[in-house]
């Protein structure tokens, strides 16, 4: 594990990105064993400290105290107001074309249990 995260750190075009713009990383099961075993993975915690130390994720970070890599981030530009309701009934998040879109999405069967 630890050499494909030494792989992936060594891929000049991502470490360019990841220096000139803010990232928020996390994984799935299946990165750190065999996919769906997170109860039974006997060696997450160790995962989970790899994960912290090769993204250089700061020691002070919550997630180096508690079983799991989950968090939070707020973001804005700087600069910005914070959001304010807005009443007019003019004012739409999709346009026309998109709700039908949105609709005719939500009503394809799919299998949500996985």
């Amino acid at each position: 594990m630890r050499d494909a995260y030494r792989t992936v750190a060594a891929i000049p075009d991502l470490v360019a990105q990841c220096n000139q713009v803010p990232r928020l990383t996390t994984r799935d099961d299946h990165d750190y064993g065999k996919n769906d075993a997170c109860v039974e993975h006997v060696h997450k915690r160790v995962a989970q400290q790899m994960f912290l130390e090769d993204w250089a994720i700061p020691k002070a970070d919550p997630r180096y105290g508690r079983e799991g890599i989950y968090s939070a981030q707020t973001c804005s530009p700087a600069g910005l107001r914070p959001y304010t309701h807005d009443d007019d009934p003019n004012k739409t998040l999709l346009g026309e074309a998109q709700w039908s879109w949105l609709h005719d999405q939500l009503l394809q069967p799919a299998d949500i249990c996985g």
